[in-house]
């Protein structure tokens, strides 16, 4: 996958510059025959967050029980450009263009997280009660 993704074979790809492994889906969707299926739900930045535990609870994913909500810099690494979308849709088929929370708290402010607009490439803050997409990502080192 460009070099950049190996797919893992297992609805995730590890990112082979940070040694990040990313599911290949939104949350919401799923991986089913090569590719997302279903609509990614939105989740307040909160529930993104006890998503993730619940997964982890429940037995995880792909044999893991350590996913996350990413941080800033971990969502950053999947911004592709100045091409739209701007994440690379080999390694991440079907994403949806719009905001997806990190799990970074904005400092100046704690009512208020981080998130990426993958169409633009866009990188903000908004009200943890609004409902955006996220994607769970884990560290392999």
């Amino acid at each position: 996958m460009a070099g950049r993704y190996r797919d893992n074979g297992d609805g995730t790809v590890t990112d082979v510059q940070t040694g990040l492994q990313w599911m290949r889906f939104s949350l919401g969707q799923e991986w089913k025959g090569g590719t997302c299926t279903g609509e990614a739900r939105k989740y307040t930045w909160q529930e993104a967050l006890d998503a993730a535990e619940t997964l982890n609870r429940k037995g995880g994913y792909a044999g893991y029980r350590d996913w996350q909500v990413p941080t800033k810099e971990e969502l950053e690494t999947l911004i592709s450009g100045n091409s739209r979308p701007t994440i690379y849709k080999p390694a991440f088929p079907n994403t949806p263009s719009g905001w997806y929370w990190f799990s970074s708290t904005y400092t100046d402010n704690s009512a208020y997280a981080w998130y990426v607009n993958f169409f633009s490439g866009s990188v903000g803050t908004l009200d943890k009660s609004l409902d955006y997409s996220t994607r769970f990502v884990r560290s392999t080192q």
